[in-house]
């Protein structure tokens, strides 16, 4: 993986200790260098790995140091669903194999950026997708179900991410679990400006608050992996360049 052309993105990229030699790094970083709107990169291959850390070094940058107890508690649980996902749709049980016959096993990685008073987080897999492990998770008779009653044809990898989405819904409605994609969407969408952003294999899916409408795109490349990004407010009169 090639470090992109745009100098500015290169050099957020590169504070955010994204990229070590042009490829994505595979450990924790020094954080101390980096702007103070910016979280750094974590990566890890365990569901709750840095959590504490990460829900630390945003309570300091973003709160101030002092966060309240359901804005913390909202954050964390955004967190561990989106890393949820990881589990539920990245990996075989195996891990995914890279080039040269090297595991990564479930790695994820996540960063995130503060714009005006909101948070924007990112996670990414290097997976076998959404569409891949959907079907051995719920089965084709439930996917084939939840399509027909959202009107999607065809099980292109858009369609799959709506159905994961869905499932989701109705398995916590059921009390089946249902935390995950569903969950992360729900916290977008009690955002006013919620932006959710789920991109799996070749397909991509986009949801706004602001007008509740989503959208869906089949690329003709795949990303390999899933990449979900989302946003959640910071309380307004908390500046960045208040800290340090």
């Amino acid at each position: 993986m090639l470090k992109p052309r745009d100098a500015e993105l290169r050099d957020r990229l590169s504070h955010a200790n994204l990229f070590v030699t042009g490829t994505i790094n595979q450990q924790p970083n020094d954080r101390a260098d980096s702007p103070a709107d910016l979280i750094p990169c974590f990566t890890g291959i365990h569901s709750d790995e840095h959590l504490e850390e990460l829900l630390d070094l945003i309570a300091e940058r973003l709160y101030l140091g002092s966060i309240k107890q359901d804005e913390e508690l909202k954050l964390y649980r955004s967190l561990t669903e989106a890393m949820l996902n990881v589990w539920q749709h990245a990996y075989g049980l195996e891990g995914v194999i890279q080039g040269g016959g090297r595991s990564l096993g479930r790695r994820w990685w996540l960063f995130g950026e503060r714009i005006d008073n909101q948070l924007f987080l990112a996670i990414y897999d290097r997976g076998v997708g959404i569409p891949v492990t959907l079907p051995k998770k719920y089965g084709w008779e439930s996917i084939y179900s939840v399509m027909d009653s959202l009107g999607l044809k065809g099980n292109h990898d858009t369609n799959m991410i709506r159905a994961a989405i869905e499932l989701g819904r109705t398995s916590r409605k059921s009390g089946r679990g249902g935390k995950g994609l569903r969950d992360v969407h729900r916290y977008v969408e009690e955002n006013p400006v919620g932006d959710l952003r789920i991109y799996s294999n070749r397909g991509e899916y986009r949801y706004r608050s602001s007008s509740g409408v989503s959208r869906s795109i089949v690329h003709k490349r795949s990303l390999i992996g899933t990449l979900i990004q989302w946003n959640i407010a910071v309380p307004q009169g908390r500046k960045v360049d208040e800290v340090n």
